[in-house]
């Protein structure tokens, strides 16, 4: 072999050696760059798990939450349900007169309830129609002294508890008509008679539309029968109807 052939023998074996050393650049070249690639994939995913982490426990508590409010939900209407079997039974003692069962169960109520405003009125009725069965009882022939001043004693205690339960009631709810309204009656039981009478005055002057309810409520008539403010009852009720057309039973009715 020439000097001439080995030099080109010399020259493809180096030609071959740049070829081989340029592509092994290229390929660790491809290599890093699929190495970076890689690692900003496995940064990705790491961030994209932190964050699933994230919301899984965001949704975890979520669900707690709802289980919570649901559980309370539910409680709601189960006391809901059962403050409407009790109010059932109180109103159904109240309308066949057992007064002490429709006050223990307007109690019971109220607690169910919250102690609204139309809770605390309907107790406050009940107390009031219970004190006036007290004081029927006291008024009957042959009871005994004893049983007399019993019967007061309840009726007077039934009478201020309606009372305070009335003002409760009015106080909490000052919109609500029904508690301010019957407050009159219950001051009159307590002998109260002109506090009940200005406060009537006070109720109709403010809200004319209980003048409908007073006109046909027979729980006012005991104030109408009253030889000592009766007249005085009826001033302010025709004063408050003014030139209002119409009957007032409450009024009108003969006195006897």
């Amino acid at each position: 072999m020439s000097t001439v052939d080995l030099a080109y023998s010399a020259a493809g074996i180096v030609q071959k050696a740049r070829i081989t050393f340029i592509a092994t650049l290229l390929f660790l070249s491809c290599v890093s760059a699929g190495l970076v690639f890689f690692s900003f994939q496995v940064s990705h995913l790491r961030n994209d798990v932190s964050r699933l982490k994230r919301q899984s426990i965001g949704l975890q508590e979520d669900v707690a939450a709802k289980k919570i409010e649901l559980l309370k939900i539910q409680d709601r209407t189960n006391q809901s349900e059962k403050g409407l079997q009790v109010l059932q039974y109180a109103l159904r003692d109240l309308f066949y007169h057992h007064y002490e069962k429709a006050v223990a169960g307007y109690q019971e109520f109220v607690k169910l309830d919250g102690a609204s405003s139309e809770a605390l009125t309907q107790l406050g009725y009940a107390e009031l129609r219970l004190g006036r069965y007290w004081q029927e009882n006291g008024l009957k022939k042959n009871v005994s002294p004893a049983a007399k001043t019993q019967y007061e004693s309840e009726s007077t205690r039934a009478f201020f508890r309606s009372t305070q339960y009335f003002m409760q009631a009015a106080k909490k709810d000052p919109g609500y008509l029904l508690p301010a309204y019957l407050l009159s009656v219950s001051e009159y039981e307590q002998n109260a008679k002109e506090k009940s009478l200005l406060d009537l005055q006070q109720t109709l002057k403010s809200h004319p539309e209980t003048l409908d309810w007073l006109c046909d409520d027979g729980d006012f008539r005991v104030i109408r029968l009253d030889a000592d403010v009766g007249s005085r009852f009826v001033d302010i009720v025709n004063a408050a109807r003014g030139s209002a057309k119409g009957g007032c039973w409450v009024i009108n009715t003969p006195l006897n």
